[in-house]
């Protein structure tokens, strides 16, 4: 905060479930993921990234292949990843907001981002969606499993949003 006071973050955050369901069909399409169940690629999370968090922090340099390519459930556990950023600048200086807001209110959610940067407000032509990937949609006990697996995230997020996620309403 000393060295860039005054700094603003933007955190877009979306139905964690979708969000690793969609980084592992993306890593897939793209030949860094081999595994062809989405469900074995998150049994295997956790071995995968095994000491990586640590690593990176610890060494400047170093650059994990599995943390880029296989985190798929740690991503979504938002209340952690944002929480240093909410403790080190202070909750006024980080702006929260939720992909399906801003996807069914673009221009509504766009003038809030601006208000929060202090910026003029230039509305863009349109606002497109990037991205999606086709395919079958995730399996009913893998999404179930997962839901039951960010309750606890969601629940601390529920604080920083000041409402319940719409992925839980």
């Amino acid at each position: 905060v000393k060295d860039l006071p005054g700094v603003k973050i933007i955190a877009m955050v979306r139905d964690p479930v979708e969000r690793a369901y969609s980084a592992y069909k993306h890593e897939l399409a793209r030949g860094f993921e081999w595994e062809q169940s989405f469900e074995r690629a998150l049994d295997l999370e956790d071995a995968r990234l095994a000491g990586e968090e640590e690593r990176m922090l610890s060494d400047a340099d170093y650059q994990s292949f599995n943390h880029r390519h296989h985190a798929y459930r740690r991503r979504g556990e938002y209340a952690r990843l944002l929480a240093p950023y909410v403790e080190g600048l202070g909750r006024e200086q980080v702006l929260l907001v939720e992909s399906e807001s801003f996807f069914e209110s673009p221009e509504e959610e766009f003038q809030r981002i601006t208000k929060f940067l202090e910026v003029d407000h230039r509305m863009p032509k349109r606002f497109d969606r990037y991205n999606a990937r086709p395919g079958r949609g995730i399996d009913p006990e893998v999404r179930r499993r997962l839901q039951a697996h960010y309750e606890p995230s969601d629940a601390a997020l529920t604080e920083l949003l000041g409402h319940r996620p719409i992925w839980r309403r």
